[in-house]
This record gives C-alpha cells, sequence and structure tokens, in this order.
C-alpha cells in the first residue's frame, strides 16, 4: 500500500516534517509543521492474536504452537512459541520464521541422536579429544529467548540521544552551516574542474579495488598473523567447526545461531562425528511445511571457516574505509557472529560507491543486543535492494542518530524494519530533531518513508499531516529477504 502526500518544502521548520523511525531508529528527516493537526502520542505494549500477524502455517504444527498472545511494543511483534524442547520467544515476524525453522532442525537433530550409531559415537568421542573440543566450543552468550524489547530499547535510547542534541541547538545549526558551506565549496571545485581541460580527475575506486590496496599493503603481516592462529587449533578442533558447519548447511540453520538449544544440539552431532567417527551420510527430512530460511546464511558462511571468512569481510570492509580499530571493535562485539558480519559487509559491498557506508559499520559495531544487530542488517537489506531496484543512491547521510539514504536525484529516504509502528512519543521526539538537523542539511525536496510492516492510523495520520510519501508492507515489494523467502 502507497500512500503519495503532497508538500511544499519552503521552511524546513514549518513546512515539512522528519519521519523517523527511532525504533531501530532511521535517524531522519523531513519538515515539521506547525499548526498541523497534532496527532496523540500511542501507549504501548499493544495486544493482538497470531493469527492477526502472522500467515496459519506459521502458527502450529506436530513441533510447535505459537500463542495466541502476541505484544507488539510500538514497533515489533513478540511471540511466544511451545515445543518439546522448552519454550521460545522470537521478537519480530522475522525473528519468529528464523525460530520455527531452528524448531524443524531440533526435530530432524532428535531423529539422529536417537540412533544407535550416534550413541556409539558419542560414547567414543568421551575421551581428552572430545572434552578437550567441547571446552573449546563457545556458546552463545544470548539463549533461545533472546533478550525482550531489543527494539524498543533502541528507540528510548535514541530518543535520549535526540533530546540530547535538541538542547544543544546552536551547535547543531552551526553543524549543519559547516556542511553547507563544505558542500558549497565542492561544488564550486566540481565546477573549475569541468571548465579545466588540463586537469583529469581521479578514477574512482571500488570497494574491491580499495581493499586490495590495503591488503597488498598489510596482507602479508596479516596472514602471518593468521597463520599463526592457525597454529593454535588442533585438527581435532578444525574438523570439529567443518563437521558443525556441514551439519547446519544440511538443516539449513546458521551455523552460529544464538539459539542455545540449537547449538547445543548442532555441538553434540559435530563432537560425534569428529571424536567419535559417527557418518555423516545422513541426509535430514523436513518434518514441516518449507517455511522459507535466514537466505542471506549462504554457502559462503557453511563452507568457510570463521577465520578465512574473517578475513575475507575484514578485506571489504577496510575497501569501504573503515578504520582498523573500527573493524575490530565491530568483531569484539558480543552481539555480532560471522554470519551476521557477512551479511552486513555483502549488502555494504552491493551499495559500492556510495558515500559514507561506514556509518552502517559503527551503528553495527555499537549494537547492544542481538536482535538490535539484526535490525541494523535489515536496514542495510533494504537500502541495498532499494539502490538495485528503485533508485541509485548517492550516499548515506547519519544525522548522528541513524543512517538514512539520499538518492541521485535528491530523495531523502527512511527505512523501517519493523512489524507494526506506533506513533509513540520517542518518535516524536526523534522526528522534530531529525528535521532540524537533516532538513536543510540534505536539500532533499521529496521525503519517502518505507516501513517493512503495516502503521497505526495515528501514525498515518501523522505522516500525512507532515507530507510523506509512505510505503506500507514494503520489503516485499522490493525483495528483501532476510528470514523469509
Amino acid at each position: 500500500m502507497k500512500h503519495l502526500l503532497i508538500f511544499e518544502a519552503k521552511n524546513p521548520f514549518s513546512a515539512f516534517v522528519a519521519f523517523t523511525l527511532a525504533a531501530f531508529c532511521w535517524g531522519a528527516v523531513a519538515g515539521y509543521a506547525y499548526g498541523q493537526e497534532v496527532v496523540p502520542h500511542e501507549q504501548t505494549p499493544i495486544v493482538l492474536q497470531a493469527s492477526e500477524a502472522v500467515p496459519a502455517k506459521l502458527l502450529k504444527s506436530e513441533y510447535h504452537q505459537v500463542a495466541d498472545r502476541v505484544v507488539n511494543d510500538g514497533y515489533m511483534n513478540h511471540y511466544e512459541i511451545e515445543t518439546p524442547y522448552g519454550t521460545f520467544t522470537a521478537e519480530g515476524n522475522a525473528a519468529l520464521r528464523i525460530r520455527i525453522k531452528e524448531i524443524d532442525a531440533l526435530a530432524q537433530l532428535e531423529d539422529v541422536t536417537k540412533t544407535k550409531a550416534f550413541a556409539d559415537a558419542l560414547k567414543r568421542s568421551a575421551t581428552s579429544q572430545g572434552r578437550a573440543i567441547a571446552e573449546t566450543v563457545q556458546h552463545p552468550v544470548e539463549s533461545a529467548k533472546g533478550i525482550p524489547g531489543g527494539v524498543s530499547r533502541f528507540v528510548k535510547r535514541t530518543a535520549r540521544k535526540a533530546k540530547d542534541l535538541k538542547k544543544d541547538g546552536e551547535e547543531g545549526y552551526q553543524e549543519v552551516k559547516e556542511y553547507q558551506e563544505k558542500k558549497k565549496a565542492e561544488k564550486a571545485e566540481e565546477a573549475a574542474g569541468q571548465d579545466s581541460q588540463t586537469e583529469t580527475p581521479p578514477d574512482e575506486k571500488s570497494t574491491i579495488e580499495q581493499g586490495q590496496e590495503w591488503w597488498d599493503e598489510k596482507g602479508e603481516d596479516y596472514a602471518k598473523k593468521g597463520a599463526e592462529i592457525a597454529k593454535d587449533q588442533s585438527k581435532d578442533w578444525i574438523g570439529y567447526t567443518d563437521a558443525r558447519r556441514h551439519w547446519a548447511k544440511e538443516l539449513e540453520v546458521d551455523p552460529y545461531t544464538d539459539n542455545a538449544v540449537l547449538s547445543k544440539e548442532l555441538h553434540r552431532v559435530a563432537q560425534a562425528a569428529t571424536a567419535g567417527d559417527f557418518a555423516m551420510r545422513w541426509v535430514p527430512v523436513p518434518h514441516l511445511e518449507v517455511l522459507g530460511t535466514m537466505g542471506d546464511v549462504n554457502d559462503l558462511v557453511w563452507d568457510t571457516n570463521a577465520l578465512d571468512l574473517r578475513m575475507r569481510n575484514e578485506k571489504l570492509l577496510y575497501g569501504m574505509g573503515a578504520s582498523e580499530e573500527l573493524v575490530e571493535a565491530l568483531y569484539d562485539n558480543d552481539h555480532q557472529s560471522p554470519t551476521l558480519i557477512m551479511v552486513l559487509v555483502d549488502a555494504l559491498t552491493q551499495l559500492d560507491g556510495v558515500e559514507g557506508r561506514v556509518f552502517w559499520i559503527e551503528h553495527a559495531a555499537s549494537s547492544e543486543s542481538r536482535i538490535e544487530s539484526e535490525f541494523h542488517l535489515r536496514a542495510v537489506n533494504f537500502f541495498a535492494a532499494y539502490h538495485e531496484q528503485k533508485r541509485p543512491l548517492a550516499s548515506v547521510v547519519n544525522g548522528r542518530l541513524y543512517p538514512s539514504g539520499l538518492t541521485t536525484d535528491g530523495r531523502l529516504v527512511l527505512v523501517a524494519p519493523v512489524d507494526h509502528l506506533h506513533w509513540t512519543e520517542d518518535i516524536a521526539e526523534v522526528i522534530e530533531v531529525s528535521t532540524a538537523r537533516l532538513g536543510d542539511r540534505t536539500g532533499a525536496e521529496i521525503f519517502e518513508g518505507w516501513i517493512e510492516g503495516g502503521c497505526s492510523d495515528n501514525t498515518l495520520r501523522a505522516l500525512e499531516g507532515l507530507g510523506y510519501e509512505v510505503h506500507t508492507n514494503s520489503f516485499l515489494g522490493l525483495n528483501v529477504t532476510f528470514g523469509e523467502e
């Protein structure tokens, strides 16, 4: 569904307003129109039925039952899932699909671990080698139940930041002024360059080319460092990680899942395969209807060990302009994983030539929960799809709140990867500050707001009153598939 809203962008403080999401916030823009209808803030949480939120095929199977009561915190739907393997929770519709896929994997693994062959292999693995492998395994820091309210907390954190920025209005004005002067000077230099017949602008280098330059300069030392690390890894450990990724591939799940129950079972079969010589000829038969998997977990994650994957990703990150300190911070973040970082890097690589991609890396490095990390990925994946399928982006605009995109034809694009957006007090707070910071700064005259799911009537009224081109249920239209097909 699309609502086309017309407005005049003459005064950024009286003619247009920012549509930002602070829920995993978009950081955003647009103008705040005084004198417009004041839309009341909505109180959360909101309770709804599961049948209203997701297709019926997701609600129940032989191995799971989604509770009928679903709570929306203003942004994401929160689900509770009863299974023979315990109670799981999922924050968001996409997370629900992934959880159900993981439950199917647990059911398949249960069939395998009941066999005599597996029991014998597990006994054989109970040796010093097997115990050493078990002690080396790093289990996820977050349980299968996740961290409640990850997106909601992110919204509140961003809203507090917005309030702090609003108090510092003079600084914000000066920042905008400096930015405008900088862009004016750049345009003057560009015009002078076009008039000159003797000056040749340097060739633009792609992410891969810039990454190769970094590798040529520092790659040898980096490879030596990797070799030293590899020496510390026994053949048994390497075999274990290979086996774990193999089983994850057969089950079509993330080998670095944050689901502690699934992680434990993957560990058991990988240990039996490595130290107990358990044959890996088993072919899984899904118990549930194919519901779609986390499509971003591709053969590269399944077939490449974590060290090689990191070397590949770091090379690309450096090519995007990330510093070594920033890359280190990204990998040191306990709420990231080899899979999540690979998805981030691949999406940003699709935005090759777009300025400001490093802002996304900074946000990913500062994530405070796995849910927040996945939220960032959904936003970046959206922009990669938008850039390829809708309009090319010129730059990523940060605004010190949350990145948004600026197209080559001057549109400011904001994205909300949420299930259902409600007009909360925190959202309104971010809008005011975003308006002041980005309205003049970008020079955009058309503003787009893209919501992954739906929005409340109050949200739509507020956005209509402020003048926005709003797209709801928009990710499917752009073929953004993180967690569903």
